[in-house]
């Protein structure tokens, strides 16, 4: 076990609330226990850095829920032929980009495979438009699945059930971002989240994430790579129906 690994995150965050986020992570997902298990065995890993680790993150996605922020994604695709394994290079292929706070959401989509859309969901209402606004389509949702998934599932979806083991610390201009990177996955999620001064998980900054759809055409996956960048919403930036200022 590499203890220095499991200290060293230990020492830059407040131990009470990072090891009681790591064990309700354990309880909530006892679902992957033969995993791990499995994952122990395969190789030499310090349990405690991942538990604790992955009770960060998603203390760092808790804390977000009591603020606006700005989301930009960036997605880039690449095909691969099912029979030889052959990739071919990345290209841009869509984006997003928007406003989140908890499960409430403002965004617009182009390129794919998001489509041109701009949703806002807000409780439990969700307002989509294709015409830049011109007309809105009124629905209901269930808030606490993540309808827009481009940027649901990457930031909540992949890791909620997911674990992730420590690989490093950044220095930023706003302080340092602890990088957490998926552990035993076959599809790699990479996290950064920055940490606040007390030494608490502040909010996560940067996502990374790999995804194949398992859907064969012409002999050719699509492999799909997002990446997530979030910042503190601008003052006076809100999520509101349409027509509300």
């Amino acid at each position: 076990m590499n203890a220095t690994k499991t200290t060293r995150l230990l020492s830059i965050a407040r131990p009470g609330r990072v090891v009681c986020a790591a064990l309700c992570w354990f309880l909530s997902a006892g679902w992957c226990g033969a995993q791990m298990q499995r994952g122990w065995r395969d190789r030499d890993v310090d349990k405690d850095a991942i538990g604790v680790a992955t009770g960060m993150l998603l203390q760092a996605v808790q804390v977000m829920d009591a603020a606006v922020w700005r989301v930009e994604v960036r997605i880039q695709q690449k095909e691969i032929v099912v029979r030889t394994g052959e990739e071919s290079d990345w290209r841009p292929a869509g984006s997003a980009s928007g406003l989140i706070s908890g499960g409430d959401f403002d965004f617009t989509g182009k390129g794919d495979p998001i489509g041109n859309i701009h949703r806002i969901g807000i409780n439990v209402n969700m307002w989509t438009t294709g015409d830049n606004g011109k007309t809105w389509e009124i629905g209901t949702r269930n808030p606490n699945i993540p309808e827009f998934w481009v940027v649901g599932l990457p930031l909540r979806g992949w890791t909620a059930h997911t674990m992730f083991e420590p690989m490093g610390r950044e220095e930023h201009e706003d302080g340092f971002w602890l990088h957490v990177r998926s552990w035993h996955s076959e599809q790699p999620i990479d996290c950064w989240f920055s940490m606040n001064e007390k030494g608490e998980p502040a909010c996560v900054r940067r996502v990374e994430a790999q995804f194949t759809d398992p859907t064969v055409r012409a002999m050719r996956k699509r492999s799909f790579l997002y990446t997530v960048e979030i910042t503190p919403a601008k003052q006076g930036e809100k999520i509101a129906a349409p027509g509300v200022k």
